[in-house]
């Protein structure tokens, strides 16, 4: 091992010590803008529906945190890893106090007529949490995308706004369109099948969203606002419509003598919620490549 490997490692090492700090202050700004108490939720109470929550906000966490890190790597040095985390540090904390402020949003407007603290905390309602983990995954991908293919913070800010609100219209159309109410499914019934499957959709639109916010750096540099919008219209609008085509015929294909809507709510058949959210996203991971 030369002394390039060893600056290499060092150089990782810093990063790796980074993340944590971001991971630690994350703990702690959840603690405080939320009513959870991890600990207690977790070890006292062995709550499932914290743990499927807190699972959802950590994931969405780890998409912004790879996203801030993300980018060309050049020759290790101490004032290159200094000037670095200039940037690590604002973008990450932004990053950190939008995801915060998402599951606000989140709380509000997907889940609807109820608290999502009494459902998870007092009723350790799985299925809500499947949702607001899932939410909490995916407008962490938007967040991603937008410090990824950022100009500037004001980018971030504009296509971070336009994700969620895009995020939130498409939960309202799937809730629409489904032939169950998906709250009562959640909420008095507890149906956690209607909870993976609406979770499943909700990650795979989330998906195709991050790749018509995050554009290629180098090539976002070229692109104006107007054309990273239009970007952006484009995936939002052909995503609702060609993952519902593909939902429709996966459906067919996998399960063509089976009505999901029996399965779901009268059996609450928890496979069938698993098979139904693991179709759309693989459709959603498909189109990420294809669209």
């Amino acid at each position: 091992m030369d002394r390039t490997d060893l600056a290499w490692f060092a150089y990782s090492g810093g990063y790796l010590a980074v993340s944590l700090i971001f991971l630690f202050i994350a703990k702690l700004l959840f603690d405080l803008v939320t009513p959870y108490r991890l600990k207690k939720e977790l070890t006292e109470k062995d709550n499932p529906a914290f743990g499927i929550h807190l699972a959802g906000y950590l994931a969405g966490l780890l998409a912004i945190i790879c996203s801030v890190f993300s980018g060309e790597a050049v020759a290790p040095s101490l004032e290159q890893f200094t000037s670095e985390m200039i940037d690590v540090a604002i973008y990450g904390g932004l990053g950190i106090a939008l995801l915060c402020i998402s599951g606000i949003l989140n709380d509000k407007f997907v889940m609807g007529r109820f608290k999502c603290r009494e459902e998870i905390i007092d009723r350790q309602n799985t299925a809500v949490a499947s949702v607001s983990g899932a939410a909490y995954l995916g407008s962490g991908l938007l967040i991603a995308a937008s410090i990824y293919a950022s100009a500037d913070l004001v980018s971030v800010l504009i296509f971070f706004v336009l994700g969620q609100l895009v995020l939130i219209v498409f939960c309202s159309l799937y809730k629409a369109v489904t032939k169950y109410d998906d709250l009562e499914e959640l909420g008095e019934k507890k149906n956690l099948s209607a909870g993976v499957a609406f979770a499943g959709n909700l990650i795979a639109y989330s998906v195709i969203l991050f790749k018509g916010i995050g554009v290629d750096p180098i090539s976002a540099v070229e692109f104006t606002l107007q054309d990273r919008l239009l970007n952006f219209g484009y995936y939002a609008i052909a995503g609702v419509f060609l993952l519902a085509v593909g939902r429709i015929i996966a459906d067919k294909i996998f399960l063509p003598s089976v009505s999901l809507h029996k399965e779901i709510v009268e059996d609450r058949n928890l496979n069938a919620g698993i098979v139904e959210g693991t179709l759309v996203l693989s459709i959603g991971l498909v189109l990420f490549f294809c669209l």
